[in-house]
C-alpha cells in the first residue's frame, strides 16, 4: 500500500492518507464513510476494514490497536467479513497467520 503519514500541526494528530490501488484498496475505499472535517469530506475507512489493514500490517503497535479497536468498538466489528477477508488474503499471500492473530487479538479484547 502507499501510505503517506501526516501530523496535524495544531493539534499533533497522526494521520495516515492510504492512496488506493486495485483490487482490495478499492474495495475498502468504497465503504469508507464521508465525513466532514473542518469543512472537508474526506473518507475515513470502516472499523471492519481497519483491523484487517491493522492485522496485515502485523507491526506491535498495529496488534495492539487490533486489540484497542476490539475492545472498543467490538459490537460495530463485523468479524465474520474480517476472518473472510484475511482468510482470502492468507490464501493470496501464502501465508496461515492473519486469522489466528485476529482470534488472538479478540481473545485479548474480550478479556
Amino acid at each position: 500500500m502507499r501510505v503517506l503519514p501526516l501530523v496535524h500541526r495544531p493539534t499533533g494528530l497522526p494521520v495516515d492518507v492510504v492512496l488506493a490501488g486495485p483490487g482490495l484498496e478499492v474495495e475498502i475505499l468504497s465503504r469508507a464513510r464521508r465525513l466532514p472535517v473542518d469543512g472537508v469530506v474526506v473518507p475515513v475507512v470502516d472499523v471492519s476494514d481497519l483491523v484487517i489493514l491493522k492485522v496485515l500490517a502485523a507491526r506491535p503497535k498495529d496488534l495492539d490497536d487490533v486489540t484497542a479497536l476490539l475492545r472498543v468498538h467490538g459490537e460495530r466489528i463485523d468479524h465474520t467479513r474480517v476472518r473472510h477477508v484475511l482468510g482470502m488474503l492468507e490464501e493470496a499471500l501464502g501465508q496461515s497467520d492473519l486469522v489466528p492473530e485476529f482470534e488472538r487479538r479478540r481473545a485479548q479484547a474480550l478479556g
